[in-house]
């Protein structure tokens, strides 16, 4: 039996803040393509306030990890781009550990259209907004992390990946079951 879990951000995120927006606006960080060409020389994430940032944590569009995050991604072969960014403390100053932007690669066909519950565009066959969530496992088999193919920004965690998160105690990532998912999650 294939296990799969939702990937959320923890609702007490690390708060930060992007100072080169203008330099990443253009780029889709929600569709599975690479974007590590275009991906500008210095991207410049400052801390807003003194905490330890998280291991897993928004930033605008932006899904910045840990060295650590992303030590585990590449334990599971994750089909991910690691962009780099410099992270900052909130006086200006470099922040010690290395954190990059993840860019998930891997997008996979595992919306469950039956047990889901689906708003549709008019020709009852492209899927509008997905309310809550029911995926087909066994479609999710031998993937880690990935997006699902919704035009909702899903991401799917394997039990391992998620277990290997929390035995490491990583921290900003929360994981649930697909039916705890929710459009408002």
């Amino acid at each position: 039996m294939v296990a799969m879990k939702t990937l959320l951000f923890s609702p007490k995120y690390t708060n930060a803040k992007n100072l080169d927006v203008e330099e990443v606006g253009e780029l889709d960080y929600f569709s599975p393509q690479p974007i590590a060409k275009s991906w500008p020389k210095q991207v410049r994430i400052r801390l807003q306030g003194k905490k330890k940032p998280q291991d897993y944590f928004p930033v605008g569009p932006l899904r910045i990890v840990s060295s650590q995050f992303k030590d585990v991604c590449d334990q599971l072969e994750v089909g991910a781009e690691f962009l780099p960014i410099q992270l900052l403390a909130k006086d200006g100053s470099e922040y010690g550990r290395k954190h990059y932007a993840l860019h998930l690669l891997e997008c996979v066909e595992c919306l469950d259209l039956k047990n889901s519950e689906c708003t549709f565009v008019d020709d009852e066959t492209e899927v509008d907004e997905v309310v809550s969530l029911a995926i087909h496992k066994e479609k999710a088999l031998g993937h880690h992390l990935f997006l699902v193919d919704a035009p909702e920004f899903i991401i799917l965690a394997s039990d391992e990946f998620a277990d290997t998160v929390a035995k490491q105690k990583l921290t900003g990532a929360v994981f649930l079951e697909p039916e705890q998912w929710s459009v408002s999650s």
